[in-house]
């Protein structure tokens, strides 16, 4: 349950959270890698995780042991590394640096299906206080190792309340069209890779991390108005903030193309 593991897919707090919810203590070790089981008086010692990776995809090898001392040693064993008990408010910071790993190192998702794309108004004013920058700093080399080619992207940040949609339920391997906004002049930006997000405690404040291709070159919001015109969609605005899909997205698509 660190962060390195849930930037990476390693550990789901989705499925943390269903033990829990059936009465399973969960606690977090730094470096924590052993599979050791007990059930009654059986240990097994094991590679496989408890999940359907290792159910399905995985050769996993281990042995399972009634042996007295084998199941007491196991059991102390256990004992011995729960050290820090994980707790509701814990699970709920996790999910939000969480990346399913089915989309690690990919700059898109499998399945088009799975791909949505959001729309997000910002403006010239919207920036970061030092200590914020710091934080965002540190930890943009966790997001650049989702990238394939990381010298032909930076990495990029917004901050969002929590309600908006766009912070709920975007998810890596999204993208992201930026309507930007600096005095009276208004640029749209082809999509971005959303990377996924973060929480600062310290802070208070939740944030969008996106892959932004180098010497990308945006274009004039009458530009993308005219075009959305012409082609009968109204539903954009200059202030928009929320998903598009269906046939205002195959549009969208098409202007950027």
């Amino acid at each position: 349950m660190e962060k390195s593991n849930l930037v990476t897919g390693q550990t789901d707090p989705y499925e943390i959270e269903k033990f829990q919810k059936r009465g399973v203590s969960i606690y977090s070790k730094v470096g924590l890698h052993s599979k050791v089981y007990v059930f009654d008086n059986k240990a097994i010692i094991c590679s496989a995780n408890i999940s359907a990776n290792s159910e399905k995809n995985l050769i996993e090898c281990g042995f399972v042991s009634d042996d007295i001392k084998a199941v007491k040693d196991a059991i102390k064993f256990v004992k011995n590394n729960c050290e820090r008990q994980v707790d509701d408010a814990y699970i709920d910071l996790c999910k939000q640096d969480f990346i399913p790993n089915n989309f690690v190192n990919k700059n898109a998702a499998k399945n088009d299906n799975e791909i949505r794309y959001w729309i997000l108004s910002t403006e010239e004013a919207d920036f970061f206080n030092e200590d914020e920058q710091i934080e965002l700093d540190n930890t943009r080399p966790d997001f650049a190792k989702k990238l394939k080619n990381k010298a032909s992207y930076t990495i990029d940040d917004y901050l969002l309340n929590q309600a908006n949609d766009i912070y709920k339920y975007a998810k890596y391997g999204d993208y992201l069209i930026e309507i930007f906004h600096t005095g009276r002049n208004i640029q749209v930006y082809k999509p971005k890779l959303i990377l996924g997000k973060s929480y600062f405690i310290e802070f208070q404040n939740n944030y969008l991390r996106v892959a932004v291709p180098k010497n990308i070159k945006p274009f004039q919001w009458k530009l993308f108005k005219a075009f959305l015109s012409k082609n009968k969609i109204y539903q954009i605005s200059k202030t928009s903030k929320r998903e598009i899909k269906g046939q205002t997205l195959k549009v969208v698509q098409d202007f950027f193309k």
